[in-house]
């Protein structure tokens, strides 16, 4: 599973998955999480979690319409906390992977 110092990155369709009940995904963060891996989210997946993904929006429907309700991102948000996935943020930019983390 690679060297334990290396973090895990978490996808924001990884978070969702399970929280749609998705067991494998989990078992495999926690399997990440046993051998020392520590999990991770970059700020935009984060932000993907709890607000929908902009890029995939119908331009012609109410932005709301089409975000996670209220419950399902405080369903998303504890199965986060479940896992113990850190919010992450990098040097200069969001995406940069900071240097002890590659």
């Amino acid at each position: 599973m690679g060297n334990p110092s290396d973090p895990v990155w978490v996808d924001a369709n990884v978070i969702a998955g399970i929280g749609n009940g998705d067991a494998g995904y989990e078992a495999s963060l926690n399997a990440q999480k046993a051998a020392g891996h520590k999990l991770l989210i970059p700020p935009k997946a984060y932000q993907e979690v709890l607000d929908g993904n902009p890029l995939t929006m119908d331009p012609k429907r109410p932005v709301q319409a089409q975000q996670p309700s209220p419950a399902n991102k405080a369903k998303l948000v504890q199965v986060m906390q479940r896992l113990g996935v850190e919010l992450r943020f990098g040097g200069r930019q969001s995406s940069h992977v900071p240097a002890d983390c590659r």
